[in-house]
């Protein structure tokens, strides 16, 4: 274990390969009679590595981001994202219902999940990710900003439309992936 440390895999790592020998170090003793579980005995040394910390955008840093993306299809969606800090998966599945513009506020209720190999709006992993958000300036600009967008969007996709009612969509109103948001080349 103190090993796996060296090598920079992180405690929480070393602790689950630690977990996963004994569960099958103990199926052993039941089936074949192993006299003794010893990851049981091993503990998990602790690391010299500070806590993990968050990095926080800072505000030269978002106008930066901002101003990289003016003009460009996803302008809107970065700007939400940084004023808001919503994971990937909530933004995509944000829908024009989880928003109240008189009260200045979101909702997140769902998140972008696969299942069977297509893209579904699902509840958040865990019921603390449900969460009523405030929204600030910038957020409310990113949201008057993809309104006009999404109009153009529907004439443009004509027929093909989908209108899942989603903030931020595809093209033609589905279940944008998060790969048509994080690979973009470069903006345009």
């Amino acid at each position: 274990m103190a090993q796996m440390l060296a090598d920079g895999l992180s405690d929480s790592t070393a602790t689950r390969v630690r977990a996963t020998l004994s569960v099958a170090l103990n199926q052993a003793m039941r089936d074949l009679g192993l006299p003794r579980n010893v990851a049981s005995l091993a503990k998990v040394p602790k690391s010299d590595r500070p806590a993990f910390t968050r990095e926080v955008v800072t505000p030269d840093q978002a106008r930066t981001i901002v101003g990289a993306f003016e003009g460009h299809r996803l302008q809107p969606l970065v700007m939400f994202s940084l004023a808001t800090g919503v994971r990937q998966g909530e933004l995509l599945a944000l829908r024009w219902g989880d928003i109240d513009l008189a009260s200045r506020t979101v909702t997140i209720r769902h998140a972008v999940d696969v299942q069977n190999r297509k893209r579904v709006l699902a509840r958040p992993k865990s019921s603390r990710s449900q969460r009523l958000l405030r929204l600030p300036e910038l957020a409310i600009a990113a949201l008057q900003l993809r309104r006009q967008q999404e109009e153009q969007d529907w004439l443009l996709a004509g027929e093909r439309w989908r209108d899942l009612r989603l903030v931020f969509p595809n093209r033609t109103g589905g279940i944008r992936t998060g790969e048509q948001v994080t690979k973009v080349s470069r903006p345009r």
